[in-house]
């Protein structure tokens, strides 16, 4: 049987672990999370050749969040997660030797497509006005959000992203910030920005895209110098959303 490569990524636990850690070690820790999701528990030797010249910059801030045992490191909420994986994935290989593949392969078709159209009905049922909007030739609304997430992807290179968890938060975002419709290619510009005083601040560089939606208005009041001029839609309004903590 294949190894899986899959594996829950609890980033409230990660954030908690990397909040005292510079840009370099933020990179250095999703380094040993690859290196342990691969390995298993690390010897001090392995760390030393994932983290090659970074590992006496960054090796003092990581081993305040590793647990250490019988000569090796991990990350607690890591190796719990692939171990729970693992008992999902075994549970799921002995019910299939008790059920006719056929009929699976046709439930599981009918679930990715239950996913899809629920995702989809998900961000039409959120905006007030249901028609997409175009502007300046481009289309708007849904097929925008991938592109948001690229760009914070690639402001954020160690983020580990998935799609299914992340767009209904950025479209949250984007509503926020333009006052309820869809947004458009044109929005792309604007949030690039916001992205780019994200990765930049010392506080909020670390926030998943989840985090960065309920500190939303904190963020633009920052980044605009306490909301000077934040004055678009919901945001002037004072029922703008996101205003909770972690």
């Amino acid at each position: 049987m294949a190894k899986d490569p899959a594996f829950l990524y609890y980033d409230g636990d990660a954030s908690k672990d990397m909040s005292h850690m510079s840009r370099t070690e933020r990179g250095a820790y999703i380094d040993i999370v690859h290196a342990q999701k691969k390995f298993g528990r690390l010897s001090l030797e392995i760390i030393k050749k994932v983290l090659s010249k970074d590992f006496e910059d960054c090796w003092p801030s990581l081993r305040l969040v590793m647990n250490f045992e019988d000569d090796k490191y991990y990350i607690e909420w890591l190796e719990a997660s692939i171990d729970k994986r693992k008992s999902f994935t075994e549970s799921r290989r002995k019910n299939r030797t008790k059920k006719d593949m056929s009929n699976i392969c046709s439930t599981y078709d009918n679930h990715m497509n239950n996913i899809s159209t629920t995702y989809v009905e998900h961000m039409e049922n959120e905006i007030e006005n249901k028609e997409v909007i175009e502007d300046k030739g481009g289309m708007g609304g849904k097929e925008v959000i991938p592109q948001m997430l690229n760009i914070f992807c690639r402001k954020m290179p160690t983020y580990l992203k998935d799609q299914q968890r992340d767009a209904p938060e950025l479209l949250k975002i984007a509503q926020i910030i333009t006052g309820k419709n869809l947004p458009t290619y044109e929005f792309l510009e604007e949030w690039e920005s916001i992205v780019d005083f994200i990765s930049k601040d010392s506080f909020y560089m670390s926030f998943s895209i989840k985090q960065i939606n309920n500190n939303i208005q904190g963020i633009l009041q920052k980044k605009y110098n306490n909301g000077s001029k934040i004055n678009r839609g919901n945001t002037s309004s004072g029922n703008v959303q996101g205003t909770g903590g972690y």
